[in-house]
């Protein structure tokens, strides 16, 4: 086995070359499981050692996650349909996941064409391409509050259950231009809780120390239905409910928008919020001023601040998106966070010119850093940064009151006292 110290020691090329070798072969051994795993169940070998289906001959047996074994049966059968599918797996044109959501869709007439169009693409390019397949209709518009319900580990060591109760100034609204009837996170998260609760395990009655686990975090990029259309689903609080039923009153007469279509409410905000948030960032107004000619700072003195006329010629040149183009050619393709990067740097006499300034996301923003400044300088500025920003800790002072030490001429012109030494001894009078 290969140790840490031995790769360690290996230059960047060499990793390289090893880390693609180890890829191949695990698309290869991804291919031959799933060959394995088609003849297994062909044979019903998993019935004959006494499993009742090939899912419980994989996890109880083999100890594959329930996820894995899911989908690598799924993918298995889809290639016995599709033997061009184990090809594609063992040369890395297609993963498990996008067999996955292609497998409902596939015929013969077009299985061809469509793996052609899934090669080497995101899962969520595979979701775009099963929108066009198999358009779903637009789903309602629905605005319902939501229960407060127990957390589950709450739940699990509550000496007594408390029923869930609807609270009007706690509830939450739940905004969905979706599906008609989802089921909340909490709901969720309690069926395991409820099966956990039944299993004969010993639970520990004394509550847990640590915070209570958070619900599973939702995807945050909408689900395409059809092609130009996507489903959205997002839970707002009751000051976000009451803002946007202001905006439909408001703007019932002013514009066509029918009463309850929030998707095209939602469309209208984001193109002000869109307009307000160009103007500050990258300088886009409708009208925007003619660069003014300045005066070079005294002394030689420069500014970080980039002017707006040089945020407008860098996003478009760099079409809003990270400029850092890798040793083999590759170009970064992040929008995510930019930040305006000197290419010469800023400490080192670099202009805040567009000539000198372009798109970096925040990775390869710190990687120049490093690369310009030293990799022990900057990893010391990044933890002085996070010093700042954490929290002040209030600590209880060891005496109410500071004693000060001053002159005794001073003290004796503010308080009029009057001080006889008797036998070495002050007396005040």
């Amino acid at each position: 086995m290969i140790s840490n110290s031995s790769l360690d020691s290996l230059d960047d090329s060499a990793l390289l070359g090893q880390f693609g070798h180890l890829v191949r072969k695990a698309h290869e051994g991804s291919a031959q499981l799933l060959r394995h795993i088609d003849v297994i169940d062909r044979r019903k070998l998993w019935a004959r050692l006494g499993h009742p289906t090939l899912f419980d001959f994989l996890v109880t047996r083999y100890h594959m996650s329930e996820a894995t074994a899911f989908k690598r049966i799924g993918a298995a059968r889809t290639a016995r349909r599709f033997p061009v599918l184990f090809e594609m797996v063992g040369r890395g044109e297609i993963h498990l996941s996008g067999i996955h959501r292609l497998k409902a869709h596939l015929t013969c007439e077009n299985h061809e064409q469509v793996l052609a169009l899934a090669q080497h693409k995101t899962i969520r390019q595979i979701e775009a391409l099963v929108a066009h397949l198999a358009p779903r209709p637009d789903v309602p518009t629905t605005l319902r509050a939501l229960p407060n319900r127990t957390p589950p580990a709450q739940a699990l060591t509550a000496a007594a259950p408390v029923a869930p109760t609807l609270g009007a100034s706690a509830a939450t609204a739940f905004f969905e231009p979706t599906s008609a009837a989802p089921v909340p996170a909490a709901s969720a998260l309690a069926a395991p809780a409820a099966a956990a609760s039944a299993a004969p395990v010993a639970l520990d009655p004394t509550p847990a120390s640590g915070p209570a686990p958070l619900p599973p975090r939702r995807d945050p990029d909408p689900e395409p239905l059809a092609p130009g259309r996507y489903k959205l689903t997002v839970t707002i609080s009751e000051s976000t409910r009451a803002k946007l039923k202001q905006l439909e009153d408001l703007l019932a007469r002013q514009i066509a928008i029918p009463k309850g279509d929030t998707a095209a409410l939602l469309d209208r905000a984001l193109d002000a919020l869109l307009t307000v948030v160009q103007k500050r960032k990258i300088g886009i107004t409708a009208k925007p001023r003619a660069p003014r000619m300045t005066e070079p700072p005294p002394n030689g003195q420069q500014t970080r601040h980039v002017k707006a006329s040089v945020r407008r010629e860098v996003w478009p040149r760099d079409e809003g998106r990270c400029g850092f183009v890798g040793e083999d050619g590759h170009r970064c393709d992040e929008t995510r966070g930019l930040q305006l990067a000197h290419k010469k740097a800023w400490a080192k006499g670099g202009a805040n010119t567009a000539e000198n300034i372009g798109l970096r996301c925040p990775a390869h923003n710190a990687l120049e850093a490093d690369r310009d400044y030293g990799a022990g300088f900057m990893a010391r500025r990044r933890q002085q940064k996070q010093q700042k920003q954490q929290p002040l800790k209030v600590r209880e002072p060891l005496a109410r009151y500071v004693l000060r030490a001053e002159p005794r001429a001073t003290l004796l012109s503010r308080t009029g006292a009057v001080l006889v030494q008797t036998n070495g001894l002050d007396h005040r009078w």
